[in-house]
């Protein structure tokens, strides 16, 4: 899969029509996404697969953000409820999600999460998920009729870095955390809206809500913490709570040096001097948790071929940017 990324757009496109395995058509169009100068090929691609029938095509037409196939294959009948799992760790680190240089970089699914069990890495999603990673709010509402319920977890979609340790956060991905991770404010709050329409039934809100301030303090999202703390679900206060690894919203966004959400959570009253143990000097454990977050990084670099397509751990924060994928 790799040598594709060298061939050029005609070579491409002959070696896509004569490809036997649906599979196949779908990790080129993949790869199609992943470099801007192969993107025309991964439309006529899904074109074709939906012409016979295959189950992914809805998912990955979301993912490409194509609205008007996605709505024709909504009213062909095509589920918005499948779960698509990803077992090949190799494609998807070399094909599915790649990332080249100067895109939003995080995890993002390059790295399939570890579940818990021995010798099976996977990722999965639903085309909500994928829809709320691109921010496109037309395809979330065509979905939103159709979809059994709106919170399903997805493991390690989102590709945030809240997500990357699965112990501290369990496998809880939902297509309201993925938008909110990625500072896609109107899809989020669209989202939140749709919580008790699900005919499924809603989850406890405190539960959907339970790491949204986390993740707005990895993306630094200044429009996404407003509208979190204006739903009245949140307060300032719980800007203060600490995650399972100690980390309050307010330390995270001091440890990725966020400034622009730190003047705004210090707009709400929240500040380091006015934590429960005001007393303390923070600057030592900031600079603590910000080499324990290179390590990880680090470690991630490390993996073979992998290493060109990251930018270093100080520019991390640089590629987080609201509203990007």
């Amino acid at each position: 899969m790799a040598s594709l990324m060298s061939m050029p757009t005609e070579l491409l496109l002959d070696v896509a029509n004569n490809l036997k395995a649906a599979d196949d058509h779908i990790a080129l169009a993949a790869l199609a996404k992943t470099c801007r100068r192969l993107r025309d090929i991964a439309e006529p691609i899904l074109h074709k697969l939906a012409s016979k029938k295959h189950p992914q095509v809805l998912f990955w037409a979301c993912t490409f953000g194509y609205e008007r196939l996605v709505g024709k294959l909504l009213d062909a009948g095509s589920g918005p409820n499948i779960r698509i799992y990803f077992k090949d760790t190799e494609l998807i680190n070399r094909a599915v999600f790649a990332i080249p240089p100067g895109r939003f970089y995080s995890v993002l699914s390059n790295v399939a999460v570890r579940v818990g069990r021995e010798h099976d890495t996977y990722i999965c999603a639903t085309p909500l998920h994928a829809a709320a990673k691109i921010g496109r709010l037309s395809i979330a509402t065509m979905l939103a009729a159709r979809v059994d319920y709106f919170f399903e977890s997805s493991q390690g979609f989102c590709g945030c870095k809240n997500s990357f340790d699965i112990t501290v956060r369990g496998p809880s991905c939902n297509a309201f955390h993925v938008a909110t991770c990625h500072g896609h404010v109107q899809l989020a709050e669209f989202l939140l809206k749709q919580m008790k329409a699900s005919t499924q039934g809603s989850p406890d809100p405190d539960y959907v809500y339970r790491f949204a301030l986390e993740d707005v303090a990895y993306s630094g999202s200044v429009p996404m913490l407003d509208m979190m703390l204006s739903t009245g679900r949140r307060s300032p206060e719980h800007l203060y709570l600490p995650d399972a690894r100690g980390l309050s919203p307010l330390f995270i966004a001091h440890i990725h040096d966020h400034m622009s959400l730190i003047e705004a959570m210090r707009g709400y009253g929240v500040n380091l001097e006015n934590t429960p143990d005001h007393g303390f000097h923070y600057g030592p454990l900031i600079e603590h948790f910000r080499l324990e977050e290179q390590e990880r990084w680090w470690a991630i670099d490390r993996e073979p071929d992998r290493n060109e397509m990251r930018p270093s751990f100080t520019s991390i924060s640089k590629w987080c940017v609201p509203g990007s994928i």
